[in-house]
């Protein structure tokens, strides 16, 4: 059957996802991957591969789906397919932005932040792993087709809500830490006394993350309008904003990570006395302890 010809009324998008668009994506994301291939095994940024490469790898997995639903618009395999992998992508890449930072106050200096470096990534971690579940299954449940989408809606809702909260604590705690760092407020005096400098290193990283969160932000925000307007709605059936607010978004934020790469911005090496001072594993593995 001819795209020409197909009932949009029948196909689960509301449009026929494009082509050209979808071969774009594919193309990017797999530069993508390739350079971040590259990076980590030059770097030996290990932790990479479960982050951001994982977030790479469902992208494309969710938009060879969408390119087999230019082809199959009305068939719901794909659909269902491109709805889970696109939504758990990014969660992946939100675990990245929570190491990193962890790493950054592991560098500069952890008594001016509230958690220790690693429980940056194991508490916000958890809450996105909670709030991508709940996105999930609420996605699964309302594209079944005959179905009634309000129950999994509601889901969805709540997940990416939970997300959206989870980012701004998040970012709540990067903010005053930053500030008691600039400040040299601790938040305890009683801790650790040392205080790193403010390399170029960490100034670069500081913005990718700053940038990565803004556009992983922006995606969220997106999401959460499309929903509350329904599956219905005119903002769930404008093709044109998913690919500029989820997938554009997604892409600029794992560039970030290319140009300002953790395994040469990091470096234990910069801080002499961070092979003494925390047991903390070294993200950048390139010259292993001995």
């Amino acid at each position: 059957m001819s795209n020409t010809t197909v009932d949009l009324s029948q196909v689960p998008y509301g449009y026929i996802p494009g082509v050209y668009v979808a071969y774009s994506m594919l193309a990017a994301f797999g530069s993508i991957l390739a350079i971040h291939l590259f990076l980590i095994i030059r770097h030996r940024t290990w932790f990479l591969l479960p982050t951001v490469v994982m977030c790479t790898f469902l992208e494309l997995l969710g938009w060879v789906a969408r390119l087999w639903s230019h082809h199959k618009p009305t068939l719901y395999l794909p659909y269902m397919a491109q709805l889970a992998t696109l939504i758990l992508g990014p969660a992946h890449l939100l675990g990245a932005i929570y190491i990193i930072f962890g790493r950054v106050v592991e560098l500069l200096g952890p008594k001016y932040s509230r958690l220790n470096p690693t429980r940056y990534s194991l508490i916000f971690t958890a809450c996105d792993t909670l709030s991508t579940l709940l996105q999930v299954t609420g996605g699964t449940l309302a594209s079944r087709r005959n179905a009634n989408p309000d129950s999994g809606s509601r889901l969805m809702l709540i997940g990416f809500g939970i997300q959206l909260a989870t980012l701004l604590a998040f970012s709540v705690c990067a903010i005053e830490f930053s500030y008691r760092y600039s400040k040299d407020i601790p938040v305890n005096s009683s801790k650790d006394s040392y205080r790193g400098p403010f390399s170029k290193g960490v100034k670069f990283t500081n913005l990718a993350l700053t940038v990565a969160m803004l556009c992983l932000t922006t995606r969220i925000v997106y999401r959460l309008t499309a929903l509350a307007g329904g599956w219905n709605g005119k903002a769930m059936h404008q093709e044109m904003l998913f690919n500029i607010f989820d997938g554009a978004m997604v892409i600029q934020a794992m560039v970030m990570f290319i140009m300002v790469h953790p395994g040469k911005n990091l470096r234990s090496e910069d801080v002499p006395s961070m092979n003494t001072r925390l047991p903390l594993a070294d993200f950048n593995q390139k010259r292993d302890r001995v």
